[in-house]
């Protein structure tokens, strides 16, 4: 999958073959491969009219079109490795950490509460679910909302998923909700962290 990087588009000086060129950045994307083997992405083209003087008639500005391609690159994907794979792994790669809040720690039995999980780092959550939560006898849990939010301005992409999930204490007394592990692929370290 592709998604673009909000950028500046201003113009910079970069050197190929020690020489010093004006360079712009035409387009920079976030790519999440959706499987393994060698992937091949075609050449990318652009048509540039180009502004320039020519110095026998240095006084008159003249405009040229060119055609510029890139090169067609391959990418290895690797599989996500089977050793060590927790059995709760659901598909997160990247950089990632995770919060637990309650909208009130003190309440009135059968009065409505809220648990807010929020998962936020570097990386794709697209084929995540809500992590598993082991509620204690005396709370009843209902249906969860999620949304995700991108920052597309940095580079890979912060993202955040978060999960509001009602819940009610059914009888006087103290409940306490146990830790909430995620469980993601490191690709630092290149294997499985759970965090929680």
């Amino acid at each position: 999958s592709v998604t673009d990087v909000d950028q500046p588009s201003g113009v910079y000086t970069t050197q190929v073959n020690g020489q010093n060129y004006r360079a712009q950045t035409i387009r920079k994307a976030q790519l999440v491969a959706l499987k393994t083997g060698d992937l091949l992405l075609d050449s990318a083209s652009l048509s540039c009219q180009l502004y320039y003087t020519d110095l026998s008639d240095p006084v008159d500005q003249k405009v040229g079109t060119v055609i510029v391609k890139s090169r067609p690159m391959t990418i290895h994907v690797l599989p996500l490795p089977d050793k060590n794979k927790p059995a709760d792994f659901s598909g997160a790669v990247g950089d990632f950490s995770i919060t637990a809040t309650v909208d009130k720690n003190v309440l009135p039995a059968q009065e409505n509460n809220a648990l807010h999980l929020q998962i936020t780092g570097t990386g794709t959550l697209d084929n995540f679910a809500l992590p598993a939560i082991n509620w204690p006898a005396n709370i009843q849990s209902y249906d969860s909302k999620d949304s995700q939010t991108v920052d597309k301005s940095s580079f890979p992409m912060r993202v955040t998923r978060s999960f509001d999930i009602p819940f009610i204490g059914n009888a006087k007394g103290t409940a306490i909700i146990p830790s909430v592990k995620f469980t993601y692929f490191d690709t630092k370290k290149n294997d499985y962290t759970t965090v929680s």
